[in-house]
């Protein structure tokens, strides 16, 4: 199990750049918000092979499990000035135990693991899921599988198992990455003020400190933009959410969002996002 760990790591960090990505410039961009406004004394980011530095009131932040979904505000119009978060249906990947069922018995949890990196890699987020869901059904609790599946469920829109298998993981490992997933995945369920408690807390920014807010937010504006110019797709899509939920209302960045998720091959989403943003001022 030990080895399994290590070269899951490994491979993440160096193929999985979406989450790698998004989990250093996060770090650095939660540093950057703070160094602006608070005292020298503030902790710096760990080297990325590190143990992540501690965050302030971690048991606090730890969420309580299933929270329940929002659905947006509707509106007297057309609903077309509601922001689109849920711009995707949601779906059930179904049972764990059955999806482990079509792994099959002779492979090892190790190899489990390693089988559903490989398919996170070559896009395959279902293979993925039920690659995870052997390795947890037999005992899997590090942060390779819970961190990896919770991605793999959020890719397959399955918010819900997203959330419980983030939060199991909190209770394990309250990291500011665990957070930071938590946020995303809430933000997708039209939970918005939920999502941004969540990145707060990942990056040990008050939440009544607006300057520090939207310090934080220009931070991951510049790390969305990298990831725009660097074609992570993923990645940038992950912080324009973040990044228009921060702040005011956007168009140019809500227009940013729709060619994201229309590169990524979400015509639906991309065009509800550019219905929002026909109703904001230029």
């Amino acid at each position: 199990m030990i080895g399994a760990l290590a070269v899951g790591l490994g491979v993440l960090g160096m193929l999985m750049r979406s989450r790698a990505a998004q989990d250093e410039s996060s770090t650095q961009v939660a540093v950057a918000a703070k160094t602006a406004f608070v005292p020298p004394q503030a902790a710096a980011a760990p080297a990325a092979d590190s143990a992540p530095a501690p965050v302030p009131d971690s048991k606090a932040a730890v969420p309580a499990p299933n929270p329940s979904p929002a659905p947006p505000q509707p509106t007297g119009g057309d609903g077309r000035d509601v922001v689109p978060w849920a711009d995707q249906p949601q779906i059930s990947s179904g049972n764990c135990k059955e999806a482990a069922a079509a792994v099959p018995a002779s492979v090892s949890v190790d190899d489990a693991i390693k089988n559903a990196i490989r398919a996170m890699m070559r896009g395959d987020a279902k293979a993925a899921h039920e690659s995870f869901c052997s390795a947890t059904e037999r005992g899997a609790q590090n942060q390779t599988v819970l961190m990896g599946h919770a991605h793999a469920l959020l890719i397959q829109s399955d918010y819900a198992s997203a959330l419980q298998v983030v939060d199991r993981e909190l209770r394990l490992r309250p990291s500011p990455a665990a957070r930071l997933l938590r946020g995303d995945v809430l933000l997708r369920t039209g939970n918005v003020e939920e999502a941004k408690q969540a990145w707060l807390s990942a990056a040990g920014v008050p939440h009544d400190s607006e300057p520090l807010i939207q310090n934080l937010r220009r931070g991951y504006k510049t790390e969305a933009q990298a990831a725009l110019r660097a074609g992570d797709l993923a990645r940038a899509d992950r912080t324009l959410r973040r990044v228009i939920a921060l702040g005011p209302p956007d168009r140019e960045l809500c227009l940013q969002l729709a060619d994201t998720l229309e590169k990524r091959g979400q015509s639906a989403a991309a065009e509800r996002w550019r219905a929002y943003a026909a109703t904001l001022d230029g």
